[in-house]
């Protein structure tokens, strides 16, 4: 992983083997990052915005009613937010499930 704290930015790589050339798993997004999504939204975004603004890519898996996470695409390589006190603090774009 590479880490980049002062921008609330962690890039997460993989590769097929220890010395094999390596990919992106996964991008994570805290704060103080002021990076947003294509469609605009990022740390701070409320639930409701987030759900109103990607509710064509819902992951139908997931909880309707759980307002901690909400998944566009899906565990594979989708966008994640997490919530704390109903504002996202967490995104992830990428795989966290394999």
């Amino acid at each position: 992983s590479w880490s980049y704290p002062d921008q609330g930015l962690t890039v997460s790589m993989r590769a097929g083997t220890r010395k094999g050339a390596q990919s992106v798993r996964l991008i994570q997004i805290t704060a103080p990052s002021q990076l947003r999504s294509a469609r605009g939204l990022g740390i701070g975004a409320t639930y409701q915005s987030v759900a109103d603004t990607y509710k064509d890519l819902r992951d139908p898996s997931s909880e309707a009613d759980d307002r901690e996470y909400f998944t566009a695409g899906d565990l594979y390589g989708g966008l994640i937010f997490r919530f704390a006190g109903g504002k996202a603090v967490e995104v992830i774009l990428g795989a966290v499930a394999e």
